[in-house]
């Protein structure tokens, strides 16, 4: 389903939210009846008479990736479904198209980051794990299904036999539209990165046209990465991850003095402890406000029986102080980087509500935020789409279910 700020809606408070299906309904044209809509990534692009809103998700029915973009120009809009590749039932493992994330190109060509699980009888007999990207192209795409094929082209970025090399994918194209990705390594337990080089130069992809690395292989890291990539030359890609093993969310960034992962190249470190061994799927989300300073949303849930917060951190630089309350201390500096600050403790759950899973955040131009993310109600066993954002310039939350 889709969810929008609207005057006279059909949902959330006081109906200021029209809430309504994209696909999953039989009854209408183009829309396939069946389990769709898990690993939902969305974005938006805008040109100089028209705009696009797109959605990544995975058809669990059809074990297949599928899109659905909505183009309004001055004489309307409409919606465009798509299956663009999908797998056979012969093995019941084989699934594609989860772990989706959907960005738009400067000039409006959709590029999704997704999971592929495949058994492969070559060279040997196993199941693959890998990362994928897909773009849609006019014609002579390698996939598509149906109406749709030869219309997108499908490339494995990176791939190992046997594990789930490409999980909890998290792509960014930078200011010149090269694509970059951050991912999970399920077999080393480790966080990695790749992005677009010339062919030909790099170590992975097709035709070596992408350099894969490892960034971080200290635990069990690299669950539910969020990365931002370059806005321009002189800006750097980041990274947002949880390490599992220690409980921390981390953040990462190339550098060129003071590195201590990414083969001596990056900087991993801490910025805040949020529980050792939670669920896999922690909510992390990462944007960059109008300067490109970034912005963390993530989901606490350091304290013992206690229940999971939203919290969300930015470098205490943004709110004129000189010295953040949490993280390590990044190269270069005497001083913490990050202020870390709560936005939802649930307390008026009684110790049965839990926040923040399956975190988003989207920073508008100004540089406020707004999150979305789930709240569980264990006592009542019921869920709820929540949204949090700012007002003015000062960091008042206002939450809504």
């Amino acid at each position: 389903m889709l969810a929008s700020p609207a005057s006279g809606g059909n949902c959330g408070p006081n109906n200021s939210w029209w809430c309504r299906i994209v696909d999953g309904d039989s009854s209408s044209s183009g829309k396939t009846n069946g389990d769709v809509g898990n690993y939902s990534s969305i974005a938006f692009w805008k040109g100089p008479f028209s705009w696009k809103l797109g959605i990544s998700y995975h058809d669990a029915t059809n074990r297949a990736l599928k899109a659905a973009i909505w183009t309004q120009s001055l004489l309307g809009g409409s919606w465009t479904i798509s299956t663009i590749i999908s797998t056979d039932s012969s093995h019941s493992e084989n699934d594609i198209g989860t772990y989706t994330s959907l960005k738009f190109t400067s000039g409006g060509t959709p590029y999704i980051a997704y999971y592929s699980y495949i058994y492969s009888p070559s060279p040997i007999f196993d199941y693959v794990g890998s990362l994928h990207l897909a773009k849609e192209v006019s014609s002579n795409g390698n996939c598509g299904v149906g109406v749709n094929y030869g219309k997108w082209q499908c490339d494995i970025i990176d791939f190992l036999t046997g594990t789930g090399m490409g999980q909890y994918a998290s792509l960014g194209l930078g200011y010149n539209d090269v694509p970059y990705m951050s991912y999970y390594d399920a077999y080393g337990a480790n966080l990695r990165y790749a992005h677009s080089v010339s062919a030909g130069t790099g170590n992975c992809g097709a035709g070596n046209n992408y350099y894969c690395q490892y960034i971080d292989n200290t635990g069990d890291v690299g669950f539910s990465s969020s990365l931002t990539a370059p806005r321009s030359s002189t800006d750097i890609p980041r990274i947002a991850y949880y390490d599992k093993t220690n409980g921390y969310l981390k953040y990462a960034f190339p550098t060129s003095s003071g590195a201590n992962c990414g083969g001596g190249t990056w900087w991993c470190g801490k910025v805040d402890s949020i529980g050792a061994g939670i669920i896999s799927h922690v909510g992390i989300s990462m944007a960059l406000d109008e300067n490109g300073s970034p912005i963390i949303a993530y989901e606490n849930a350091a304290a013992d029986l206690a229940p999971s917060i939203l919290n969300i951190a930015r470098p205490a630089g943004v709110f004129g102080l000189l010295n953040g309350n949490c993280g390590d201390v990044p190269p270069g500096s005497w001083l913490k980087y990050w202020q870390c600050d709560t936005v939802d403790n649930a307390a008026y759950g009684s110790g049965y509500v839990n926040v923040a899973a399956y975190t988003s955040v989207a920073v508008s131009p100004s540089g406020l935020a707004t999150i979305a993310y789930l709240e569980t109600d264990d006592h009542d066993t019921t869920d709820y789409l929540k949204i949090a954002y700012q007002r003015f310039q000062v960091f008042l939350p206002l939450i809504k279910r």
